[in-house]
């Protein structure tokens, strides 16, 4: 089914929101407002929050979007009293992102299994202040159940900045349907989500300078948020199996590193554990056999170092990877007049039919899904990320010279370790980007080999391998 260029969907998930259209992804903004007690401190929102909130704590708010009530906040966030006015803020500045068009354009909403009726009834409210036309909700393990096109009841197994999901949805007929009654959200102690994972991480590198260098990271804020910011892209060498040397600056003195993956998969154990036993149950309660229930892990899992074989050790094995497209662009292809209710209320898919709406294409089992435990996974990404940029023949690393690639436009490194062309919505007017040969997005993801041309300027994505 050919998708309507003028339907837009916004997943929610607080890892970091995601807007896509028939293109792709448009762009992405973590779930975090930094922005004080009184409406003189300067606000910070989705990206730039994230990458500052190790310097500013106490002023970081990073939970309204998990909790999503009208409770006050126990300390105010500028005009900011609930989280349900935080969830606005940072659609408001999402939006703002946007062109006029994207705007105007017929909404889908891919929500939160852990979501209720009444958090549902508060986020449509909030679209609806904002002038965002949506046409329908859809429960994210429906979407992603029917995409991996399993053809066998599923568990779709997902990360949250604050909790980890294992949601199942089962298959009858040509029907995914998603059940409330047995979901895990996971927010007790030991359930605890990216935030908390990225937090014993960071410890652990922490450690490794005090230990190899006598260097300790924590001791400067400004530092320490650099380590966090540096973590996603050592994940993910970690994940293809790359020997990975962390690197600081410090004025003239560099620092370095190395890190142990093997200490970092035993650090993420009792997380980890919490998902494996959860699978577990559900298996045993729903078919008794895991080759009858179909594990489908969303892609913010990939860089996970360790996940996999950790699922494998327990007798289940992957079935597929979803990427960040995969599920959206199932999603939009869905037909754009969907039933509504006879008081026009928005409808809620908590099932699928793919008889009548069949996904675009199914996901593919990757080889790296089936990997014995103990082996180093490679990566899910073919071509590898880029590493390097070549500027005026020199390669310099992203992390160093991405930044700022001019006064409107960056190269930022993704958690699962992409690489992405970022726009500063306020300046593409004035200097517009291309990649080989065509105009950029606000958001466009790069792969090793792209040219990339910003006013006179040109730059060469690279993958530099180390050696020796």
């Amino acid at each position: 089914m050919p998708t309507d260029p003028t339907r837009r969907l916004l997943e929610i998930n607080d890892v970091a929101l995601l807007v896509a259209d028939a293109g792709g992804t448009l762009l992405t903004s973590p779930g975090q407002i930094i922005c004080g007690a009184n409406g003189r401190d300067e606000m910070f929102v989705g990206r730039a929050a994230s990458e500052r909130r190790r310097i500013n704590p106490r002023a970081t708010h990073d939970r309204f979007w998990s909790v999503l009530d009208q409770t006050p906040l126990s300390h105010p966030a500028g005009a900011a009293r609930s989280n349900a006015d935080l969830v606005w803020l940072h659609l408001r500045e999402l939006l703002a992102a946007l062109e006029r068009h994207d705007l105007e354009s017929s909404w889908t909403l891919m929500v939160p299994a852990a979501y209720d009726d009444e958090q549902l009834a508060l986020l449509l409210g909030i679209t609806r202040s904002l002038e965002l036309q949506v046409d329908r909700l859809i429960s994210a393990p429906v979407a992603a159940a029917a995409t991996a096109a399993s053809n066998m009841d599923s568990l779709v197994i997902d990360a949250h900045w604050h909790r980890f999901s294992v949601d199942p949805v089962g298959m009858s007929g040509d029907t995914y349907r998603f059940d409330p009654q047995s979901a895990f959200d996971g927010r007790g102690s030991a359930g605890r989500g990216l935030a908390a994972l990225f937090d014993a991480w960071a410890a652990r590198v922490n450690d490794a300078f005090v230990a190899q260098t006598r260097f300790d990271p924590s001791h400067d804020a400004v530092i320490e948020q650099r380590l966090y910011n540096h973590l996603p892209h050592w994940l993910a060498q970690m994940a293809r199996g790359e020997d990975v040397v962390a690197e600081l600056d410090l004025g003239e003195h560099r620092y370095r590193a190395e890190l142990s993956p093997e200490t970092f998969i035993a650090t993420a154990d009792p997380f980890y554990r919490v998902l494996t036993d959860r699978i577990g149950d559900q298996i045993d309660n729903r078919t008794g056999h895991a080759r009858d229930t179909a594990l489908v892990l969303r892609h913010r899992l990939v860089a996970l170092p360790g996940l996999v074989q950790r699922i494998a050790e327990t007798g289940c094995e992957v079935t597929c990877w979803l990427d960040e497209h995969d599920a959206a662009r199932s999603v939009l292809e869905l037909s754009a007049t969907p039933d509504s209710g006879t008081d026009g209320a928005v409808p809620l898919m908590l099932e699928w039919n793919v008889g009548e709406h069949s996904p675009g294409s199914p996901a593919t089992t990757p080889e790296h899904a089936t990997q014995p435990a103990g082996e180093s996974r490679p990566a899910p990404a073919d071509p590898p990320a880029p590493s390097h940029i070549l500027v005026g023949g020199r390669a310099l690393a992203i992390e160093s010279a991405g930044r700022e690639l001019s006064q409107h436009w960056r190269i930022e490194r993704e958690p699962d370790g992409r690489a992405v062309l970022v726009a500063d919505p306020a300046g593409t007017a004035s200097e517009t980007a291309m990649i080989n040969g065509r105009p950029a997005g606000k958001y466009s993801p790069l792969e090793s080999g792209d040219q990339v041309r910003i006013g006179a300027d040109d730059y060469v994505l690279l993958r530099v391998e180390e050696s020796g």
